[in-house]
């Protein structure tokens, strides 16, 4: 799977109702910011601008909040919570005429106007005439703490006694099926942008013409398909801070062009040809990041034959304009596999490879700087063995930047040598020692950052095992079994930014998962085994940014069928 990361975002995302007061619809802008200031990234004051405070000098009186300034929360859901307050009276502004605003906060710091200003999100604009709100979509299982300020027509601020409440939990929904096609279809994935908005791709066989379903922040379901190209294979998509972006193959017959495509709806605006005349048969395993300020690296593997693997990447700055090609491995034709890409929301992405030029093989990674625009030199050399590590690494990227890359290896270079698992960090521009994480493992593994913890699940026998290197710390914690595993076929883990995660897995037909919130859950099976299978290499999971966990596998209709379709279930 695609183990690149985005910057998650503290904040709740918000959508309100109330009396003549609406809000966001869920959508990004075509910046790609979220609408007006319902976003998850307005965290924080931003009202220091004309709409509050000023007003006529000679009233210095505040409002008076009504009833005690009681403030009070009921009806919660698990993505809702329901305020009224009383109607606040002042000495000169009549009482119609005072204007409210309701905060939120994921700490109890909103007692005070001051502390309102400096800690709250605000939820909608300044209103005259209403005592209510619906504050939705939020987090599920989350404490959110509440206050209401009010204005008098001489900028005169008051704010009521807060109010905490906690969303409920959510439960699995029945399965959805986004895609709407006859024929088989193949490794859908998933790509969670910056604001909350989640995409759902995949590829329509045998033309592998890709599809997108898109879910905004404030939908429970997936909208329906639309193709994002036609005759183009798509390798890779960033659904990033500008949009949806993609990195895709065309065929030219004899050779592929290697193209950027962009776009803020279904369907790309634009493709850019990154490289053209490459090789069709020895060219593959492309990624694309884009970061907060819209710059954006393409990063491929080509080469003239199967052990002439060269390692390259582009840029594009301002304006759209695309750099020159250079080159991320050493020389030009050596034998290079396993590419991933951890990305960057400054820029600074991480490109992590297999180098099989000599032996023992050597796993590295290579850091871009994108404030001087050039790689830093040279790429380094995670491990070198002595064994083989046949792709078997994954990497991510935690909230407070530190870059994690967990991998198998043999203890010597027999075919019977028992595997290790090891670990290092990135992060001040520099790479940790080597970790131990475990002296005997036996198959798939996975790492992936919650918050700015990061866990690590892989398989040792009959047993799923953990553990974790936790915000701040070096070490990681001892590994423990966190429940049984037989005929594991294929595993999968996410985290969010509350610091929860997802692990999600396939036995055979069955798929499986479990949930990490200050502990790991029990296992939920989302699918029975059955006569109809499953397809490889299309199982992917996600956490949003309300916290709902979302897996997505393939389906065939029945035993007969060689046909697949998607399927999605969402924890809600």
């Amino acid at each position: 799977m695609n183990i690149r990361a985005l910057s998650p975002l503290l904040a709740l995302l918000l959508f309100v109702s109330a009396p003549a007061c609406g809000g966001g619809d869920g959508t990004p802008d075509p910046d790609g910011g979220p609408e007006g200031d319902q976003g998850g990234n307005d965290q924080g004051s931003d009202d220091a601008g004309d709409d509050i405070g000023g007003g006529d000098a000679g009233d210095v009186t505040a409002p008076v909040p009504g009833a005690a300034g009681l403030l009070a929360a009921s009806n919660p859901t698990s993505s809702s919570i329901d305020l009224t307050w009383t109607a606040a009276t002042d000495d000169t502004t009549a009482q119609s005429t005072l204007e409210y605003r309701v905060y939120f906060s994921l700490e109890d710091n909103l007692d005070t106007v001051a502390d309102v200003l400096a800690n709250g999100t605000r939820a909608g604009e300044l209103m005259t005439n209403f005592t209510t709100l619906t504050v939705g979509p939020l987090a599920l299982d989350q404490p959110i703490y509440f206050n209401v300020l009010v204005r008098d027509e001489a900028g005169n601020l008051a704010v009521y006694d807060g109010v905490g409440e906690s969303t409920l939990d959510g439960d699995w929904q029945a399965v959805e099926t986004p895609e709407d096609y006859a024929g088989s279809v193949e490794l859908p994935r998933f790509a969670l942008n910056p604001y909350g908005d989640l995409l759902l791709w995949w590829h329509e066989q045998p033309a592998y013409a890709p599809q997108v379903a898109f879910r905004g922040r404030a939908e429970d379901d997936f909208g329906e398909d639309s193709p994002w190209s036609s005759g183009i294979w798509t390798a890779d998509m960033d659904y990033g801070f500008d949009g949806l972006r993609s990195v895709s193959f065309r065929d030219m017959g004899a050779t592929n062009d290697l193209v950027f495509g962009g776009g803020v709806g279904p369907d790309p605006e634009v493709f850019d040809d990154i490289a053209v005349g490459v090789s069709q048969d020895y060219t593959y395993e492309a990624f694309v990041c884009v970061a907060e300020n819209t710059h954006a690296m393409v990063v491929w593997l080509d080469g003239a034959g199967n052990q002439d693997y060269s390692l390259r990447a582009r840029f594009r700055t301002e304006n759209g304009i695309w750099g020159t090609t250079s080159l991320v491995n050493a020389s030009e034709g050596q034998g290079l596999e396993s590419l991933q890409v951890v990305c960057s929301p400054d820029g600074n992405h991480v490109v992590i490879f297999v180098d099989n030029s000599a032996s023992p093989s050597a796993l590295k990674a290579r850091v871009y700087d994108a404030d001087a625009r050039a790689w830093e030199a040279p790429a380094f050399t995670l491990t070198t063995g002595p064994g083989p590590y046949a792709g078997l690494y994954s990497a991510t990227r935690a909230a407070d930047g530190r870059v994690v890359v967990v991998w198998q290896e043999a203890v010597d270079a027999t075919e019977e040598s028992p595997s290790v698992l090891r670990a290092r960090t990135y992060g001040a521009g520099t790479w940790s020692a080597v970790a131990l994480l475990d002296d005997s493992t036996s198959g798939r593994m996975q790492v992936t950052a919650a918050g700015n913890d990061v866990h690590a699940v892989w398989q040792d026998g009959a047993q799923l095992v953990t553990s974790r290197l936790d915000a701040g710390s070096t070490a990681w914690t001892t590994a423990a079994p966190i429940g049984p595993v037989a005929g594991l076929r294929q595993l999968c883990l996410a985290g969010d930014s509350f610091g929860g995660a997802l692990l999600a897995w396939r036995e055979t037909t069955t798929v499986l998962t479990r949930t990490y919130r200050d502990g790991w859950g029990n296992a939920t099976t989302l699918r029975a085994e059955s006569d109809t299978g499953t397809g490889e290499n299309s199982l992917d999971c996600v956490l949003d940014l309300r916290k709902r966990a979302s897996v997505v596998w393939t389906t065939r209709p029945d035993i007969a069928s060689s046909t697949f379709s998607v399927s999605v279930r969402t924890f809600r």
